[in-house]
C-alpha cells in the first residue's frame, strides 16, 4: 500500500478515484475502524473510522466500504509529525539511530535548516529511515 514513487502530487486518475472514495462511491483500500481520533487543531478526541485510498486519507466517518479493515478496538489515531526546529547533533547519536528514536514517537520529518550547507552529514544522511 506504500507509494512507492514518494510523489506529493497527484494525477488526475488517482484524484477522481480518492473523491470516489471520499464519496462513498468506491471501496477504499484501507479503513481503520474504530479508532480514538485525536484532532490537533481542535485539541479533541473522537471516535472515528478513517478511510484510505493510494496511501491518502479520503475520509473520516462511519459507512465506508473497504478492500481491508483493521479494527483499532479504541487505539489512538494521530497525524504524524514534522519537528521544525531540531538539533540532531545535540542528541550525540548519528542521523540514522536519532530517527530510528524519533519514528516511534510519531515524528515523521524535519524541517531543513538553513545551516545545512555547512554540515556535511547533514546533506548526505536526510532524516529516512
Amino acid at each position: 500500500m506504500e507509494r512507492a514513487d514518494k510523489r506529493t502530487t497527484m494525477i488526475p486518475g488517482e484524484l477522481s478515484q480518492l473523491v470516489r472514495v471520499a464519496r462513498g462511491d468506491a471501496p477504499a483500500d484501507l479503513v481503520l475502524r474504530n479508532a480514538q481520533l485525536v484532532n490537533v487543531y481542535s485539541g479533541e478526541i473522537y471516535p472515528a473510522d478513517v478511510a484510505v485510498c493510494d496511501a491518502r486519507i479520503a475520509g473520516i466517518g462511519e459507512g465506508y466500504k473497504a478492500k481491508e479493515e483493521i479494527d483499532l478496538r479504541g487505539s489512538y489515531l494521530a497525524p504524524g509529525l514534522i519537528d521544525a526546529h531540531v538539533h540532531i547533533e545535540s542528541s550525540m547519536v548519528g542521523v540514522r539511530q536519532f530517527a530510528q528514536a524519533v519514528v516511534r514517537a510519531g515524528h515523521l520529518g524535519r524541517r531543513r535548516s538553513s545551516r545545512d550547507h555547512q554540515r556535511p552529514w547533514a546533506r548526505r544522511n536526510p532524516l529516512h529511515v
